[in-house]
């Protein structure tokens, strides 16, 4: 089972964000299970202390996150614009990953500042979802 995790902005009191990455239910907004349950709360401290030893501690909060994937799991890199360059657009990272991922962050400061980036970002595109 896959975890990911953001480290604590607030200093090492504030603790760690782990997750597990892809794993859930299909659901809505409105149909959205909001309970985080002990079984599932001892899974991720499970996991977290075999892959991260120094991190195994306590559970200090927990919630539901909700996020969307494409359908072949991949990231959408575009311009709001909808144009492929642009000297005045606002890139927007689709999917979970792609807003937190140091590699993805690279590829849209590039985009967004020279307009171009030397990543090959064609897998990215969202024409690939077109079917006709």
């Amino acid at each position: 089972m896959q975890i990911y995790g953001f480290p604590a902005i607030d200093g090492p009191g504030g603790g760690v964000k782990v997750a597990f990455f892809r794993k859930g239910v299909i659901c809505t907004p409105e149909t959205i299970d909001r309970t985080v349950r002990e079984d599932e709360i001892r899974e991720m401290c499970d996991r977290v202390a075999e892959l991260l030893p120094a991190l195994d501690g306590p559970c200090l909060h927990s919630a539901t996150c909700m996020y969307s994937n494409t359908p072949d799991e991949h990231f959408v890199h575009r311009p709001t614009s909808g144009q492929r360059e642009c000297d005045r657009c606002v890139w927007i990272p689709r999917g979970t990953a792609s807003s937190s991922s140091l590699w993805s962050g690279e590829i849209l400061a590039d985009l967004a500042t020279t307009g171009s980036t030397n990543h090959p970002i064609s897998l990215f595109d969202p024409r690939r979802l077109v079917t006709k």
